[in-house]
């Protein structure tokens, strides 16, 4: 399972992008929910402040955090195809020793095809598709990608849906700000990891 800082829907328009969670809720996060990976927080559309969060989130993190087996992402960001190639160097040079994947978000197919930017990715990381920009078709016939995720579980949790009782027809749209049934949320995402497991 992947913990995610996800960045919401309006946050598209540089200017709107929300600000960061505080470390400390995110640490309390990964203690609460358990994850096997954890996608290191970055700052949406900024590579410098995605490099200096993912310094922080390191040099802070508790020695509880840091002796669990995680695996890390790392998402590089930019407001062009440059900054997002130079986002990607600060991130592979400076955090070799716990990179284990780099996450392509969906706004990068403003500038070219993911798929595109596979070649940009170090051969040693895996690759993981942040979101679904074309539906299924983008992960066809591409073995680099190693997964990529959907918001399914919490836009479930958002009308009150056990995933474990029902199948949806469809997704329920995420609605940014509305609340959340944490109990609904966490049964969701553990119902996700068995299924997968």
């Amino acid at each position: 399972m992947i913990l995610d800082i996800q960045h919401p829907v309006s946050s598209a328009i540089p200017s709107m992008a929300p600000p960061p969670m505080p470390l400390s809720e995110y640490y309390s996060v990964i203690r609460k929910i358990l994850p096997d990976e954890v996608i290191v927080p970055d700052v949406l559309f900024d590579g410098v402040a995605t490099l200096l969060r993912a310094k922080a989130f390191f040099e802070n993190m508790p020695g509880d955090i840091r002796e669990r087996e995680l695996h890390y992402m790392f998402v590089p960001q930019g407001h062009s195809l440059d900054e997002w190639l130079h986002s990607r160097d600060d991130l592979t040079e400076n955090f070799s020793y716990v990179l284990d994947v780099i996450g392509l978000p969906m706004h990068l197919e403003r500038f070219t095809s993911r798929t595109s930017l596979l070649e940009e990715v170090p051969s040693y990381c895996k690759v993981h598709f942040l979101g679904c920009w074309k539906g299924y078709g983008e992960l066809v016939g591409n073995p680099r990608i190693r997964s990529w995720d959907t918001s399914l579980p919490i836009s479930a949790a958002q009308v009150g849906m056990y995933l474990r009782d029902q199948t949806p027809l469809y997704k329920p749209h995420l609605v940014e700000g509305a609340p959340v049934n944490s109990a609904a949320a966490i049964a969701n995402i553990q119902f996700c990891k068995k299924l997968l497991e």
